[in-house]
């Protein structure tokens, strides 16, 4: 296969499946700059060790997403500390540094905020089954698990899911416009 039709190739499979990846690597992640970058990381890595031959399949995306996650969680542990030793030296406050400026959707605030609420083995398989659209066997694969761990995970997360969105629905001024 030429380079032209393998970067062609390449870039329709990542349109087709960016968002399900990405949304699996903002649960990965502290925030979406940062998943947009491990997801970046991601397949810069892959491509690489494809040698140009072939598109990965979803479950080591997923594996790679998963790994570099972790590395950039140690990585901002360590960065984080750094920061803090240099800002008790600079009488610095860390809110000065950092604005968080995420304007979100309402209903979709409310589903990030009850899947973060989740255990985070839960939340992992939820996102991988609803949105990474993977198999029971292939989040068992990923996350080196058994199928019935799995199912199990994500049977108990959305109960919890279930449960937190319809509590804290109740709660909602009802909108005067529905029937």
């Amino acid at each position: 296969m030429n380079q032209h039709k393998f970067n062609q190739n390449w870039q329709n499979w990542f349109t087709k499946e960016a968002s399900k990846f990405l949304l699996f690597a903002k649960q990965q992640s502290r925030n979406s700059y940062e998943a947009e970058d491990i997801l970046q990381d991601s397949l810069v890595k892959l491509l690489k060790k494809s040698s140009h031959k072939e598109i990965p399949e979803d479950t080591i995306v997923y594996k790679t997403i998963r790994n570099l996650a972790i590395d950039y969680a140690r990585s901002n542990i360590r960065r984080i500390r750094r920061e803090e030793i240099a800002q008790e030296l600079e009488g610095i406050s860390m809110a000065e540094w950092f604005e968080n400026d995420f304007d979100k959707k309402d209903r979709q605030k409310r589903l990030e905020d009850a899947i973060k609420i989740l255990p985070e083995k839960q939340q992992e398989v939820i996102i991988l089954k609803i949105w990474g659209e993977q198999t029971f066997d292939g989040i068992a694969e990923i996350l080196n698990l058994s199928a019935n761990t799995v199912a199990s995970r994500y049977r108990y997360g959305l109960q919890a899911l279930h449960k937190s969105l319809n509590t804290k629905h109740k709660h909602k001024t009802p909108n005067p416009f529905k029937s």
